[in-house]
Formats: C-alpha cells, structure tokens, sequence
C-alpha cells in the first residue's frame, strides 16, 4: 500500500492549498468592487451585505460573515442565502451555478415531497432507481445469504445489504462481520438512506458519491461517477474541485481510480473488488488517523457509534 500512501499524503498536503473556488469568487468580489465604483473590500462587503438584507449594517460583526464568504473561512448556511449572495453579487446565471455546484458544492436543485409531478425529479428518480436495481441485481446467491436476505426480492433488505457492505469497504474483516451483526436490524439509518434514494431534502455531493461508489463498484471508472454525479445534478468529478473546506476529494478518489485501473485491468470482477475493499480500509483507517474524516469515502455517522 506504499502507492496508496503517497496518494493520500499528497492530498493532505494539498488540501492546505486555497481553494481554486475561493479564488474563482475572489474575482467576482473585485469585479464587483470595479462595476460598483468602490476602492476596499470591507467598503464592497458592506455594500453586499445591504443588496442582501436591504438594511445597513449596524455592527461590524455583522459584515464577518461577508468577509468569511469571501475568504473561504465559512459558506452560506443555507441555501437560499447562498442564492441570495451570488444575486447581490451579480452572478449570471451560468455563475450562480456555478456557486451552487463548485464553491458550495451542492446539487442544482432540492426536491421535497410535493416534486412528484416535477418532469426533473422524475427524470433523476428513475436514474436512482436504475442504480439501485442494478446494485441488486449483482448480488450473488451467496452474498444474499451471508447478508440474511433469504427473499427472491433484496429491495425490502437495501438498508441492510447497503451498510454491510460500507462496512466491508471501511472496516477489516474480523471487525466488519462484528458490526454488521449488531446493526443488521437497527432503523438508526434507514430514514436517512430512504430520503436519500427518493432524492428528497438537501443531499451532500460527497454522500451521493458513496452511494454511487457502493452501488457500482466493482464496475467503477472516473466516467460512471462523473455520469451519474451530472443525472443528479452535482458537479461531475475534476482534479480540482476541492470540498468546502479545501479538502481535495475529487483528486483524492481519481488517482485511487487509476491506482485501481492499473492494478485489476484484466482481472475477475471478484479480485477487483476485493482489491477495493482492501484499498478503501487502508484509505479509511488512514485517514482516520490523521483526523480526517471528511475525506474519508465511506465515512457516515452511524457506523462511528459504538457498539451496545
């Protein structure tokens, strides 16, 4: 695992670098300042924060978390103030996209449970729904009854299918088989994973991407992730697209997929995933260590808790 290694100690490394999409909104801000006639920053700050609120600021605390949007330190909590913002900037259309995708690193658009008749939510909602049915469809007759699933049809049995296998990606054998035994009938995430798969409320680009890991593997490339990334909305994967924090997962996981190219071309789809799954623990106990687990690819809450 020396390559393996080497590609997560330079991304590390290079997650410390500013954002390429701070730097991108950066420029926005300075043409902001130059369209407006203004000469500081905290001048164009202040200038923004009364476009967005329609008031002047009555404090200097209350320009922060204009400074802290501009300087990468924090984004807009939700989305409607993002949308705000980039509107009080001048974004184009094509920008505000931009803001939402890249340097918030969100989906296009949220649905809830009055988008039913919505074409779009239709359209991606199949796209989830053929993922899943594909996922399915891979299983083994030996994986259903390692995982208890003694029906003809796994769909009842996806959460437990589902997290026993993030656990085989982020945990050793011996601990793995411990952990899908005492949370095989937990519900702690089932609702979580349900809302997921039906698309509904905010869904983090980087959980999207642990679905599609999970559902595809181990007929995974850079194309299938990018494709079904771009059916749901998200940015599609790039070197350097970075995290909202700076973390640079995109490049983290493109150089794990070329390791994994290299490593499994011509092999059974059988040793390739266990190549994976030997490679994802490395990269997930790794990390762990180094206290970072927001790049962690199979890292979700409920598999932290401890055992009861």
């Amino acid at each position: 695992m020396d390559e393996l290694k080497k590609i997560l100690d330079g991304i590390l490394l290079k997650s410390l670098e500013v954002r390429p999409e701070v730097r991108w909104l950066q420029r926005q801000h300075l043409r902001f300042m130059k369209e407006n006639g203004l000469t500081t920053k905290k001048d164009a700050d202040g200038f923004l924060y009364e476009k967005m609120y329609a008031a002047l600021p009555e404090q200097e605390a209350q320009l922060t978390k204009i400074r802290f949007w501009r300087t990468g330190h924090h984004i807009p909590s939700d989305r409607k103030q993002l949308m705000t913002f980039g509107k009080a900037l001048g974004l184009s259309g094509e920008e505000q996209l931009y803001l939402l995708q890249f340097y918030a690193d969100r989906s296009d658009l949220v649905f809830d449970t009055s988008s039913a008749g919505d074409p779009r939510y239709q359209e991606r909602r199949g796209g989830m729904d053929t993922m899943i049915r594909e996922y399915l469809d891979k299983l083994h007759p030996m994986e259903r009854r390692k995982y208890g699933v003694l029906s003809e049809d796994p769909l009842p049995s996806l959460r437990h299918i589902y997290f026993s296998q993030a656990c085989e990606y982020t945990f050793r054998p011996a601990e793995s088989d411990k952990r899908q035994i005492s949370r095989m009938t937990s519900v702690s995430y089932g609702s979580e994973l349900l809302n997921n798969t039906k698309l509904l409320g905010e869904i983090p680009r980087k959980t999207m991407i642990r679905h599609i890991l999970l559902m595809c593997i181990p007929f995974i490339n850079e194309r299938v992730i990018s494709t079904y990334l771009s059916a749901f909305g998200y940015c599609p994967l790039h070197a350097e697209h970075t995290l909202t924090i700076g973390e640079r997962f995109d490049a983290m996981l493109l150089a794990i997929l070329a390791l994994y190219r290299e490593r499994c071309l011509h092999k059974s789809p059988e040793e390739c995933r266990r190549w994976l799954q030997e490679a994802f623990c490395y990269t997930d106990q790794y990390l762990r260590a180094q206290g970072q687990n927001r790049l962690r690819p199979f890292f979700f809450k409920t598999l932290e808790k401890k055992e009861v």
